[in-house]
């Protein structure tokens, strides 16, 4: 599966058990615990023992799934806000023992789009595994639709080039767009965070993680899902938070303590104390993230942020948005003459958009990781 076969960790010991104990009223011979903080201890640990069943591919093991899959079963029906973050890991157990059957709930899950990216990465997996004659016809449908909701990745970019005319071999290389490096779109996202603009900060993350390049670690993938948990419990966004806690302990079970105490907060209905005050030089940052974006050929994500900025700093932000513009155009000025009039950079049809910094590029928060109204903290 290349750069986007699922990734798993090593081996793990269980680390839930106390917390199932507590969870199910048994005595704990450490004194009672706060019942969200057990069921978070619970969710940080049966997700690192999730991580230590799977193989190198993403398998776990036959043996193991069915007490995992009773295990997440139990822990969905105690807690409303843990459902839907615990459905992706239920079809990842049940895949293993039941493929037929895990194909038919990827179909109902992904019709809520809720963590589409990791439900279609995992029904690629399990295409790949087929042996039916339409076996690569649902590869590339698979692939095509990861493209449709990532254009800032490696399937979307071969999306993008599939609804072009084929150029074929040319020497050199027309410029790749977008040039993706998910450790700089990662930098770009803390600097967007950082300067107050978060939704702009989360979407970078998300794109980072499913950018189809590897991060340098596993670590910093872990960090990278850490960091979209704290920004979203920030947010009150708590069944995101804890969708994305998940995922860290998933990359690296190492954060486990510092996932479940994030998660414990959720449940708790606990947010963070409110935004901080955006720094005295938050424009000046995100014109460094606009210009980053411009090293990466994501020229429209950096005029779009310019756009967001007020009168900060007017001149400056004029001067590079007519900076940003120009590459941009230079950009398209070689790619159209390769790919025609049905041209697609970024999910678009070059011809139709008239406005790069307005157009409606396919983000992480409108299409898979939706905010709702989030409800007031404690």
């Amino acid at each position: 599966m290349g750069t986007f076969a699922l990734q798993t960790n090593g081996a793990v010991a269980c680390t839930a058990c106390l917390a199932l104990l507590c969870l199910q009223g048994t005595s704990c011979s450490r004194g009672a615990e706060a019942p969200k903080q057990a069921a978070a201890k619970a969710v940080t640990g049966l997700t690192a023992d999730i991580a230590a069943a799977c193989d190198a591919e993403g398998r776990v093991a036959p043996e193991k799934a069915p007490e995992l899959q009773k295990r997440l079963a139990a822990l969905a029906g105690q807690e409303a806000l843990l459902a839907k973050p615990l459905g992706y890991y239920r079809i990842l157990c049940l895949a293993s023992t039941d493929p037929k059957e895990a194909a038919k709930a990827l179909e109902t899950a992904l019709a809520g789009k809720f963590d589409a990216p990791e439900l279609l990465l995992l029904n690629l997996r399990l295409a790949g595994e087929d042996q039916g004659a339409d076996r690569y016809a649902k590869i590339r449908a698979v692939h095509d639709s990861l493209g449709a909701i990532l254009p800032a990745s490696m399937p979307g970019r071969d999306l993008d080039h599939k609804k072009g005319r084929p150029w074929g071999k040319i020497d050199p290389p027309p410029p790749q767009v977008p040039a993706l490096d998910a450790g700089k779109m990662a930098d770009i996202a803390a600097q967007l965070i950082s300067a107050g603009m978060v939704r702009e900060g989360i979407d970078a993350y998300l794109e980072a993680a499913y950018a189809g390049v590897p991060l340098e670690s596993k670590d910093r993938e872990a960090a990278v899902w850490f960091a979209v948990a704290e920004a979203e419990r920030g947010c009150g966004q708590r069944e995101l938070a804890i969708a994305a806690y998940q995922r860290s302990v998933f990359r690296n079970p190492g954060g486990a303590d510092k996932a479940a105490a994030g998660i414990g907060q959720c449940l708790d209905g606990v947010g963070a104390a409110g935004a901080a005050p955006a720094p005295a030089d938050a424009a000046g940052r995100a014109m460094e993230a606009a210009r980053a974006y411009g090293k990466l050929n994501m020229h429209p994500y950096g005029l779009r942020i310019l756009k967001k900025l007020g009168d900060d700093q007017a001149g400056e932000k004029a001067k590079l948005t007519a900076e940003l513009d120009a590459q941009w155009k230079a950009l398209l000025g070689k790619l159209t003459p390769l790919g025609g009039p049905q041209t697609h950079v970024l999910g678009l049809k070059v011809a139709d958009v008239a406005d790069w910094a307005a157009a409606s590029i396919a983000r992480p928060s409108t299409t898979f990781w939706t905010p709702t109204a989030a409800p007031a903290a404690k």
